[in-house]
């Protein structure tokens, strides 16, 4: 695609690593794999070690821009870092350690036409394991529901992944708050909800890998931040009020899940259990035990056959462009 009409299009890929020289390869590839949409990847390396920077460095080309900080500043001034270099309309942020369907960008540039007003777009998630199997999936939420589920339980599928938006509008709501990391993205959501409706695309088209290396798997700091979260907008309208039920369970479930005991400790002695229900939490241990996981459900057929079809194909090696 050429002339005016690319250049409208044109995306930039924010993607923000430390020390995963592997994992960001992957989703290097899988951004510059994007069909029909002219894509620039910013790699933000935030401090990495020596080998692991060094690897990184050896992506740089025509159209894989690294950005370097000496030392670690956190996800978000990563991704502030990324998005300050952006030349294009549209920004996509991807976490190093997720990739993309190949169809995802054309896909939501289209939803987003169809939407009169539209400044962001969500897709659907499939989270997948180690050999890129999928074992759960998340739809998005229909546009009409995202403000106000935005306000409880987050709920935008693929995290920091799924989520194309207008540069400028990325920029008019603050960008993402470095005083979050875990929360970050649902953070920067909220604001983006309160401004701008939302474009969905009911596809899974994020490859979200589920690790025990990721952030979202530090349930005491999970918790802190939901607190500074719901401080942070108690005097705005509309508010953010954390489901504190919900979030309970999902903290449970994380602690018990990974075996964080002496977190789970932590977790009762600061308080953060206080207002659960007792049989939804007893349902919680009973559903760790039998070995199932709370609120996941598996693929229903036509997502996994969907999803199975790229993820099946792609080898995400390095297909760099020079």
């Amino acid at each position: 695609m050429t002339g005016p009409l690319a250049q409208a299009e044109e995306v930039t890929v924010v993607i923000p690593t430390r020390n995963r020289p592997t994992l960001v390869q992957r989703s290097i590839s899988s951004a510059l794999a994007q069909k029909d949409v002219p894509t620039a990847v910013v790699v933000v390396d935030d401090g990495s070690d020596e080998w692991a920077a060094r690897e990184v460095r050896r992506f740089a080309g025509t159209h894989v821009r690294i950005v370097s900080h000496a030392t670690s500043r956190g996800v978000s001034r990563a991704r502030n870092s990324g998005l300050a270099r952006v030349e294009t309309p549209w920004v996509a942020f991807l976490d190093d350690d997720d990739y993309w369907a190949p169809e995802k960008l054309r896909r939501q540039l289209d939803a987003l036409h169809r939407v009169p007003g539209a400044g962001w777009s969500c897709v659907g998630a499939v989270h997948v394991d180690a050999g890129s199997r999928p074992r759960h999936w998340r739809q998005p939420p229909a546009a009409e529901d995202t403000l106000d589920l935005l306000s409880r339980v987050g709920g935008i599928p693929g995290g920091g992944s799924g989520v194309l938006v207008s540069t400028q509008l990325a920029r008019d709501v603050s960008e993402f708050d470095p005083d979050f990391s875990i929360l970050a993205d649902w953070d920067f959501y909220f604001r983006l909800a309160r401004r701008s409706p939302v474009a969905t695309v009911d596809r899974p088209l994020v490859g979200y890998f589920v690790h025990a290396d990721s952030l979202y798997h530090d349930p005491v700091n999970l918790a802190h931040e939901l607190h500074a979260l719901e401080l942070k907008y108690q005097n705005s309208l509309p508010a953010l009020r954390p489901d504190h039920s919900f979030w309970t369970l999902q903290l449970v479930a994380m602690t018990l899940g990974s075996r964080h005991y002496r977190a789970a400790r932590q977790l009762l002695d600061d308080g953060v259990l206080r207002r659960t229900r007792l049989r939804p939490l007893l349902q919680v241990v009973t559903n760790r035990f039998r070995g199932t996981r709370l609120g996941n459900r598996t693929c229903p057929p036509h997502w996994r056959g969907e999803s199975l079809a790229w993820l099946d194909q792609e080898t995400f090696g390095w297909q760099g462009r020079s």
